[in-house]
């Protein structure tokens, strides 16, 4: 198995990358605050999404819900986002994910596929890689998550860096809470070292994976933890029972966030 490195900044305080929105960037200057409630632009963008979503969710929401959910997506990432520009982007992929979950868990969609959470502290690093190489070595067949118990606002670059050296590149991916709906459709939920306790619906598998932050690390040190990640996904794919490809495909791999 790759050796995992160990954290370089693991007693220290944190680094740019896991800091709220309203603290400093690395040139000193304050991040500028994003409303909380979309305007302009977004605010149009997202009306229309608004009913793209009914359309793909017929019969499982009213439009009431949907609007709820969206504009509710959009308050959660607006509050820690460093990319405002990208915030109507994320909110529809965000609230897609939350109005699948719902449907799940009231029976209205049925769903053949595995169902896994990864939970770290930020999302912004070690949740992002295993679920995105978790839907690329099964193809699809296991539908994977992440999230983050105090989200960081933003991935890190070194995990765009060593993903797409594997052709699993990450530019779908945002950072985003532990969503009550997506949580209960989980059927695997795997906790990373640094993430807060939160409640688990009973009957949920819990996995614990001691695997580092990637914070602080240089590019080669998160190729390593990539590398121990992706074994530790083939493990997960074998438990279960699913069969894994033995290297990635060429192309974009699936989106996954």
């Amino acid at each position: 198995m790759a050796a995992i490195p160990p954290d370089p900044h693991a007693d220290r305080t944190p680094a740019v990358d896991d800091l709220p929105l309203d603290a400093a960037s690395p040139d000193g200057r304050a991040a500028a605050p994003v409303g909380l409630e979309p305007e302009g632009m977004a605010a149009n963008v997202l009306e229309r999404e608004i009913e793209h979503l009914m359309e793909r969710f017929p019969g499982v929401c009213d439009e009431e819900t949907v609007r709820a959910v969206v504009m509710d997506s959009y308050a959660q990432l607006a509050a820690t986002s460093r990319h405002p520009d990208m915030l109507p982007s994320t909110t529809v992929q965000h609230a897609s994910a939350r109005l699948r979950a719902m449907a799940i868990n009231q029976g209205s969609i049925e769903s053949r596929h595995p169902r896994v959470l990864f939970v770290c502290h930020g999302n912004a690093g070690r949740s992002q890689m295993a679920a995105a190489l978790l839907e690329n070595r099964t193809g699809g067949a296991v539908k994977s998550r992440s999230a983050g118990t105090s989200p960081a606002g933003e991935v890190i670059s070194t995990a765009f860096d060593a993903m797409s050296e594997i052709g699993i590149p990450l530019h779908h991916s945002y950072t985003k809470g532990v969503d009550e709906d997506v949580l209960k459709a989980a059927e695997v939920v795997v906790l990373f070292d640094g993430a807060e306790p939160f409640d688990i619906p009973e009957g949920t598998e819990v996995q614990e994976w001691s695997v580092p932050s990637i914070r602080g690390m240089s590019l080669e040190q998160v190729r390593g933890v990539r590398d121990a990640l992706d074994l530790q996904v083939r493990g997960l794919i074998a438990d279960l029972g699913e069969e894994g490809s033995d290297a990635p495909p060429p192309g974009e791999g699936a989106p996954v966030a």
